[in-house]
């Protein structure tokens, strides 16, 4: 491929000796992690009556919501499973694709949200986990957990899931023009340099909830916390 990590339908590029310059750090990658993608949904109300008083003819309100999905262009493995890997050649147009072989008698259905373990990490101690305990009923899928701050000042964090940095939820982007709290990315290892921050004082301590659940096939995830001074 012309670029690293590319994705199943990626046009292929060469031939060229392995190693060469040109095809250094390129390769395909056949990620069977499980992996979501955001989706945008819009719920519609009618407005109250208080609501309408000041208006003349709008009489619904629709609000965005980013939700998730599990990507149909990324399937989930395990070990032993097999996939059929297939470059496509239509005159000098060439393709990579693969597909992973189902096994007819039994087909696994991917894990749910609930089934993994969740944790912080932070600049106060990059090296040590603070674990997101459930919170709730496990239908709910809200996990928290409290950090306290060492020293004055601001401090970034992050999710991993199960132990696994590669494995990392983290927020999106400030020009995606989400607020931080529901543009939730991960979990993947293409979160370099994005954190969420806490600002307090020394000693201050935070109550930090990350939300992940499934409804209607559709994931939603939110990270919030709250100074436990300010209650």
């Amino acid at each position: 491929p012309a670029r690293p990590e590319a994705r199943p339908g990626t046009a292929a590029v060469g031939p060229e000796a392995p190693g060469a310059a040109g095809s250094r750090d390129f390769e395909w990658l056949l990620d069977a992690r499980e992996s979501w993608v955001p989706v945008l949904t819009t719920d519609t109300r009618a407005l109250e009556d208080d609501e309408l008083e000041n208006l003349s003819t709008q009489h619904v309100v629709q609000r965005r919501h980013l939700r998730f999905a599990r990507d149909p262009l990324a399937p989930e493995g395990r070990p032993g499973d097999r996939f059929r890997i297939r470059l496509r050649v239509a005159g000098r147009w060439r393709m990579v694709d693969w597909t992973k072989l189902l096994d007819d008698a039994a087909v696994d259905q991917p894990a749910d949200v609930c089934d993994f373990r969740y944790a912080l990490v932070g600049s106060w101690d990059w090296s040590k986990e603070v674990e997101l305990l459930p919170s709730g009923s496990p239908s709910e899928g809200v996990y928290a957990a409290e950090v306290t701050l060492p020293q004055e000042g601001t401090h970034q964090f992050l999710i991993v899931q199960n132990d696994d940095w590669d494995r990392a939820f983290y927020p999106m982007p400030s020009e995606f023009g989400w607020a931080a709290e529901d543009g939730v990315l991960g979990p993947d290892d293409r979160g370099q340099d994005l954190f969420w921050t806490l600002t307090g004082r020394a000693g201050e301590t935070f109550r930090v909830e990350f939300v992940r659940r499934l409804e209607h096939g559709l994931e939603m995830r939110s990270v919030t916390w709250q100074s436990q001074m300010a209650r």
